[in-house]
């Protein structure tokens, strides 16, 4: 049978069509590969990180999933250590199986993130099986770039149905595959009802016939494998604080891990605070609901408004972070009422992507008749978080923080909307409902993975994509 592990774990350019994200389609040349399998990653050219997370993988030390079953115990622990392999510096991923208490295995996973699309990438493990206390074999030890091994796709950044690649590959030892068959299941666990699952069937060329199926839950990872059901989650430890002592307990675990750059100790519903000097941020990129590149448009209409959004080709720099201006020009019956100037960056480990301000130019027969609504981060107020890398259900973030100027907020009310546009049919969007301090009222904002924004009020998004 698969072996149980973490690395059974699984962006779309659209919601309805596979991401391209660098990778290819399997190479002929061995007869335990399939073309219809991916195995070639493009690593190379990868910015390959060791700490970060995507939508169904937290790669952060200290963070920890525990699942059981009736006799059996697999403990998940994302440790503070890396290894160096072929010059790609991987995170150190510890699983440990407990059999009717006794300790029967012990795996070692070295694992690296993709922090620009949120692939998660596996380059070995090490492996001691276990009789009562001694270690009796390392069957199963694997490491990319020796003996044929080659690095296997975990978790794609965003899976889409159908998907089917390699999770590792080492002739005649592991060649473990995946399947994408869902995206939005509901998972029932010890540790609570999860929405939006991922549910991949495993399958090996070296086990035929052997099948095993995985659900992995949003934001926390594995959720499910067999019998296998996840009881505890969380960080045992602060993400790269120092880990438990040899022999002592582990910090009982089970609460959501707070979203990134939430206060330690959270005193408003509202978050405010997202610890923008220690991000390692920059002004182009892309996470799954938000696209920085340079020359990127969505164009929404509706009512006789049309709204045209496009990522320029020029930079600001705020405080010392270099930002992309977004414009935005709003036009009413064909006349131009409005030209925004927005200015993001882009975390590239989580994909939080944050607002700095904006300059405004409202028009009145052609004419700039009033800035109001402009404000500047550090001159005005703080940064704003505009999208969050991985958004959960409940969350709710400033955008815009400018006291007596602009005080947006927004909470995410779904991830996994279906909706109609002049543009498509879009899948497992992302709905917030916005709100302001200095406004009565809300509105509501639907974005598409791999696009953004596709419904905004009564506008609706009828053309996108990248003028150059």
């Amino acid at each position: 049978m698969i072996r149980k592990a973490i690395l059974g774990l699984t962006m779309a350019v659209l919601c309805t069509v596979l991401a391209s994200s660098g990778l290819a389609t399997a190479r002929a040349g061995s007869v335990a590969l399939q073309e219809e399998w991916q195995i070639e990653f493009n690593i190379p050219q990868r910015s390959l990180t060791h700490t970060g997370e995507s939508r169904y993988f937290v790669l952060n030390p200290g963070f920890q999933l525990v699942l059981e079953a009736r006799n059996e115990k697999v403990t998940f622990t994302v440790l503070d250590e890396t290894r160096e392999i072929n010059r790609i510096t991987t995170r150190v991923v510890e699983e440990r199986t407990e059999e009717f208490g006794a300790l029967t295995e012990v795996i070692r996973n070295f694992v690296a993130i993709d922090r620009v699309n949120g692939d998660v990438f596996h380059f070995g493990e090490d492996v001691e099986k276990y009789q009562g206390a001694r270690v009796v074999s390392r069957d199963g030890s694997w490491l990319a770039y020796t003996d044929g091994g080659r690095p296997g796709l975990l978790v794609p950044g965003a899976p889409v149905v159908g998907m089917k690649y390699y999770l590792k590959f080492a002739p005649g030892i592991t060649e473990d595959r995946a399947e994408v068959i869902s995206t939005s299941e509901t998972l029932s666990t010890p540790a609570g009802v999860l929405e939006n699952g991922l549910v991949t069937r495993e399958t090996s060329p070296l086990e035929p016939g052997e099948t095993d199926q995985k659900s992995h839950a949003r934001g926390i990872g594995l959720a499910q494998d067999g019998s296998l059901r996840l009881t505890k989650y969380g960080y045992v430890v602060p993400a790269g604080g120092p880990a438990p002592a040899s022999g002592a307990p582990a910090p009982a675990v089970g609460a959501p891990a707070p979203a990134v750059g939430a206060p330690a100790a959270a005193v408003q519903e509202w978050q405010t605070e997202f610890n923008i000097a220690q991000r390692s941020l920059t002004h182009i990129g892309e996470s799954t609901y938000f696209v920085l590149n340079p020359g990127f448009q969505l164009v929404l209409e509706g009512g006789g408004v049309k709204l045209t959004i496009t990522v320029l080709d020029e930079t600001k720099e705020i405080n010392g972070v270099t930002t992309r201006v977004v414009e935005e020009r709003e036009e009413e019956f064909g006349e131009l009422v409005e030209v925004s100037l927005n200015f993001f960056a882009i975390d590239p480990v989580t994909g939080d992507v944050f607002y700095f301000g904006e300059d405004v130019d409202i028009y009145q027969d052609g004419e700039v008749v009033s800035h109001d609504g402009a404000w500047l981060a550090y001159r005005d107020g703080d940064p704003g978080l505009i999208m969050p890398g991985t958004p959960v259900v409940g969350m709710r973030y400033y955008q815009e923080l400018a006291p007596g100027v602009a005080l947006d907020r927004a909470e995410v009310t779904s991830t996994s909307e279906t909706v109609s546009t002049p543009a498509g049919i879009f899948r497992d969007c992302l709905v917030t409902t916005e709100s302001s301090d200095l406004e009565p009222g809300t509105g509501e904002k639907v974005y598409a993975p791999g696009i953004g924004l596709i419904r905004d009020g009564s506008l609706r998004l009828v053309t996108y994509g990248y003028l150059w």
